[in-house]
């Protein structure tokens, strides 16, 4: 049974269309262009818009598309960023349960930004295993290492062996390469050429017999390295950046 949409609890945050609408309405008048002329440049790049298109997604009567977000920059003359709500002040209403704090929606469209929980009220608290699962992701993809302070000697980009072993351990190659580094002081390609060369009868081994024994030792040193992956998968999860918490349950903290 679907779970009835919760009536908003953060009346004071201004709703996105609104917000938008004041931050390009400021921008046409200080530039003293007219409705008139934004739709006319509108309609030259293919989009249907008049003055009282203008007019209503200024102020935000109209919802406007992707594709018009993303031709905002050409029809106003501003680069995206400044037309956003102002991020040194308010809260900004995406939908009727998600509002976003405005510095943390301009920082959604920098590289390498990591979701920050506190700037998220989310009123339905079904959703917060979704985002807890979208902040981890996001964190991985960003900070691909196992600890929050990772080891700069540790630190390489996976090769190919690697990779393929992070598919057998169900993790990233990232970790691989960090815990080879941390055990055995090389990557894991790296490793696994010099046992092999350590080997008596490595000289005189045919090409099938090689590959064989290369296969062999690729396996003892996944086993080895299991234990270390296992926790740094179990650290990275215990993360605190990726815990979200209902907006009922935000609580400011110093230095925030």
């Amino acid at each position: 049974m679907p779970h009835p949409r919760p009536e908003p609890e953060h009346p004071a945050a201004t709703p996105f269309a609104q917000a938008l609408g004041e931050r390009i309405r400021q921008a046409r008048e200080a530039d003293q262009r007219t409705a008139d002329n934004i739709a006319h440049s509108a309609r030259r790049l293919g989009l249907t818009w008049h003055r009282t298109t203008v007019g209503a997604t200024e102020r935000g009567e109209r919802a406007i598309t992707a594709t018009e977000l993303l031709m905002l920059p050409l029809l106003y003359r501003r680069p995206l960023r400044t037309l956003l709500p102002d991020p040194d002040a308010g809260t900004t209403r995406l939908t009727a349960v998600a509002a976003v704090d405005n510095d943390e929606l301009h920082k959604l469209l920098e590289e390498d930004h990591k979701p920050r929980p506190k700037a998220w009220q989310i009123d339905d608290a079904h959703w917060w295993d979704e985002l807890r699962e979208f902040a981890h992701a996001i964190g991985g993809l960003l900070a691909p290492w196992p600890t929050s302070s990772p080891d700069p000697a540790l630190m390489a980009a996976p090769d190919e062996a690697e990779s393929k072993a992070a598919k057998r351990l169900e993790t990233t190659a990232h970790f691989v390469a960090y815990g080879a580094r941390a055990l055995w002081g090389r990557g894991l390609a790296a490793e696994r050429d010099a046992r092999l060369a350590e080997r008596p009868d490595a000289p005189d081994m045919t090409a099938r017999a090689r590959q064989a024994a290369r296969g062999h030792i690729t396996r003892t040193l996944i086993g080895e390295l299991e234990p270390l992956i296992r926790d740094y998968n179990r650290q990275r999860a215990a993360e605190p950046t990726v815990t979200f918490r209902p907006a009922t349950d935000r609580q400011t903290d110093e230095g925030e």
